[in-house]
């Protein structure tokens, strides 16, 4: 009885250095650090483009101006915001009143500058991937000037447009 004594005297002090043994081993790890780079491709956008451009009424100095509706397409696989739409002062590219964003003016008494484009959109509009979205908000309007405005009369005009 006395030796199962003695070696449990000795066996419980050796389990417990052989459990911390262990245990310390469990907690043990190395530190390092290290660096890493990934890659990932981002999408472009499709030029949109804007046809048709219908405007509704006729203009006279003055008079009521006239409303439009504007379909706006985008081709492109990802949606688009469009914000505002502008005369595309790089049209037409040659001929009368060049470069003003209206075509069919003639050579003299029907400046550009007597007519106004304004989108009046109050908030940006969302053209989805391969779809379209009509603004109806533009109006196009005649300034009454102190000139002889008869060169105007008749006149079909183009209206250049682009998104900005």
């Amino acid at each position: 009885m006395h030796a199962l004594k003695r070696n449990k005297k000795v066996l419980v002090p050796f389990i417990v250095v052989l459990a911390l043994a262990f245990a310390g081993g469990a907690i043990a790890f190395w530190t390092s650090t290290g660096t890493g780079s990934g890659t990932a491709t981002v999408g472009t956008t499709s030029n949109l483009t804007i046809t048709p451009v219908t405007f509704t009424g006729t203009l006279y100095p003055g008079g009521t101006a006239a409303t439009s509706s504007i379909k706006i397409n985008n081709p492109g696989a990802s949606a688009v915001q469009v914000s505002n739409l502008v005369l595309d002062t790089a049209f037409p590219a040659t001929g009368n009143q060049a470069l003003s964003g209206i075509g069919g003016l003639p050579a003299s008494g029907c400046p550009a500058a007597d007519f106004t484009f304004n989108a009046n959109m109050a908030s940006p509009v969302t053209v989805n991937a391969g779809s379209s979205a009509t603004v109806t908000t533009g109006t196009l309007s005649m300034a009454n000037t102190a000139v002889n405005q008869d060169a105007c009369k008749g006149l079909t005009l183009t209206v250049y447009l682009k998104t900005a």
